[in-house]
């Protein structure tokens, strides 16, 4: 929202932004909550109303340590964004070209088959190199520039002010 101007759309964005973040995180939460419930008590009873608060604290804590540590570390957004170009490359490029070639049913037409090889050779050889060497780049150069900014509790949203 920080190219709108201060009014009701800029609070609609911000709103709709909100849920958005907030839906995510609860998507994302759950099998980390399921995994944790039954390292923690064992297979999860979903019909028992011990199990639904047992599940509540547990995502409950989640929830505030996630807001504790995005908030203690004043740079913890560009660390994320390092992260995010560290694995999201190999992730999104790599895996699927490597998957692709292993297969065993896959391994005869990838040899035989000159497109296929030259969209493998291309992905492997040029996209994923390049969005890494750019992505983490551009993510140290952000990390460089907010790592002596502000301290704990001092993030501000952008186009806000103080």
């Amino acid at each position: 929202p920080d190219s709108l101007a201060d009014g009701p759309a800029k609070t609609l964005v911000g709103l709709l932004l909100f849920f958005h973040v907030a839906v995510t995180y609860l998507v994302n939460n759950q099998p980390l909550s399921k995994k944790i419930y039954e390292f923690a008590y064992g297979d999860l009873k979903r019909s028992q109303p011990r199990a639904a608060r047992r599940w509540a604290a547990i995502s409950g804590t989640l929830l505030v340590w996630s807001y504790l540590i995005a908030n203690l570390i004043p740079w913890f957004s560009a660390f994320q964004a390092l992260m995010g170009s560290l694995l999201g490359a190999p992730i999104m490029f790599g895996f699927p070209v490597a998957f692709y070639v292993l297969d065993e049913r896959q391994r005869q037409h990838v040899v035989g088959h000159f497109p296929t090889r030259a969209a493998l050779a291309v992905v492997s050889g040029l996209v994923l190199p390049a969005t890494l060497v750019v992505g983490t780049v551009a993510a140290f150069v952000g990390l460089a520039a907010e790592w002596g900014e502000g301290g704990m509790f001092q993030c501000t949203p952008g186009g806000y002010g103080r």
